[in-house]
């Protein structure tokens, strides 16, 4: 079943706090090419304090690009940009906190001297950055490994050094590109824990990301992004009660009798998938009682996202949209 589509000038960019005070990034219409190759296609959105806001979407959908022109480092071909109430990032970098895709550390440097440094290239006293250092590596649940080399830690460890350095200053913004990759199941809780405590905090955070699951537990609003344009947009609660597709979950014993509004898209045992295209899932399941089946697990809601978004891809590839 195809889905539809907001067309991108009919996106609610709105913050949930409607108060321009709160708005942390505003982007309107942002487009940016590469070698005559359109990267964003009129990208728009908006994002407030106090809030975590997911740009998702495949590898090559242009979440890295428009993490890296809110960062300052690049400059769209047009539309508009504010961060912190600058149209030029660059000049905010003080309210900035970045962490890019591409990882890199001093290897021979210790921990809390790499933080320290840091600190200290953002204006921080020595006794400030490196007090902000350890706080950040105790939240990170580094502070034993504080006096060791980068080069002797794993992989993760070196991953969680870097976050700390993006929010060593203090930034009101955190920019945060694919910070789960490659994060084992202990890491990725501290560091989304973490994140939890930046939103309590009134940070504004933009988390770029592929894994949709992580992004639909994690993030109050999300943007999914397909070949340069803004395909879904607003909440994971507002885009399933939109987008979702009212299956319900019916496990019984036997056979299933025939009902009014839905249809059997799957069998599995005693197992069957119904999709109901009429009514409610309520009605199903009021029919399938009155019936007499022996209803043994009812569960009745719309698509996760990452189906949502698959039918999207989907439907553009269909419409030779990508």
């Amino acid at each position: 079943m195809g889905i539809k589509r907001f067309p991108a000038a009919g996106f609610n960019t709105t913050c949930s706090l409607d108060v321009v005070e709160m708005e942390a990034i505003e982007v309107a219409g942002v487009r940016k090419s590469f070698g005559g190759r359109e990267v964003l296609k009129g990208v728009s959105f908006r994002v407030c304090r106090g809030e975590v806001f997911g740009l998702l979407g495949e590898n090559g959908a242009g979440k890295t690009t428009m993490i890296r022109i809110l960062a300052g480092l690049l400059k769209q071909d047009s539309g508009q940009v504010r961060v912190m109430g600058s149209p030029e990032p660059w000049r905010v970098s003080e309210l900035l906190g970045y962490l890019p895709e591409e990882r890199g550390v001093y290897r021979r440097a210790r921990v809390v001297e790499f933080l320290r440094y840091l600190g200290e290239l953002r204006g921080m006293s020595r006794e400030a950055a490196e007090a902000r250092a350890l706080e950040l590596l105790e939240r990170l649940g580094l502070l034993p490994h504080a006096r060791r080399e980068l080069g002797r830690l794993s992989k993760g460890m070196q991953q969680k050094v870097q976050l700390a350095g993006a929010m060593v200053h203090d930034p009101q913004v955190l920019l945060l590109d694919e910070p789960f990759s490659g994060l084992d199941p202990v890491n990725t809780r501290q560091v989304e824990r973490l994140i939890g405590e930046l939103r309590g905090e009134g940070k504004a955070v933009v988390l770029s990301t592929h894994m949709i699951e992580r992004a639909e537990s994690l993030c109050d609003r999300i943007l999914m992004l397909h070949m340069g344009r803004g395909v879904l947009h607003g909440s994971p609660e507002e885009i399933r009660a939109r987008y979702g597709d009212g299956r319900a979950v019916i496990e019984v014993a036997g056979s299933i009798p025939e009902v009014r509004g839905a249809r059997v898209a799957e069998r599995r045992g005693g197992t069957a998938v119904l999709v109901v295209e009429e009514g409610s899932p309520g009605d199903v399941l009021k029919q399938l009682i009155e019936a007499g089946a022996e209803v043994r697990r009812f569960d009745s809601g719309s698509a996760p996202l990452i189906e949502i978004f698959v039918r999207v891809v989907e439907d553009e590839k269909g419409a030779g949209g990508g």
